[in-house]
């Protein structure tokens, strides 16, 4: 019996690390002080930028959870090389789906 395994290969995510640093606040500047990159020896499935109270963070992970508090208090998760430069916060598409069935049950309750 000839048994197939298909293993799926990944390349790691290369991130920008950084915390609370002049070069890591918003607008972000990949050549300010205090940023640096994870490079992809490291095991980053996710890049991750928080916000918390103003002060910005930026790093990689194996694990991520979108979540929003506030302007001041977020943390946003992304799954491409440098994805957590970014200003902008993007919603993901099933946390839109989940907020309108709970806005619906809301509305018919």
């Amino acid at each position: 019996m000839l048994i197939l395994v298909l293993v799926q290969l990944y390349e790691a995510l290369n991130c920008y690390s950084c915390s609370g640093t002049t070069g890591c606040n918003d607008p972000f500047n990949s050549l300010g002080s205090g940023v640096s990159t994870t490079g992809t020896n490291t095991a980053n499935t996710y890049c991750i930028k928080i916000n918390y109270i103003g002060t910005i963070y930026r790093s990689g992970g194996t694990t991520c959870t979108n979540y929003w508090y506030s302007s001041n208090a977020y943390q946003t998760c992304c799954q491409s090389d440098f994805c957590n430069r970014t200003t902008e916060i993007k919603l993901n598409f099933n946390l839109i789906i989940i907020l309108s069935f709970y806005v619906l049950i809301l509305f018919l309750n």
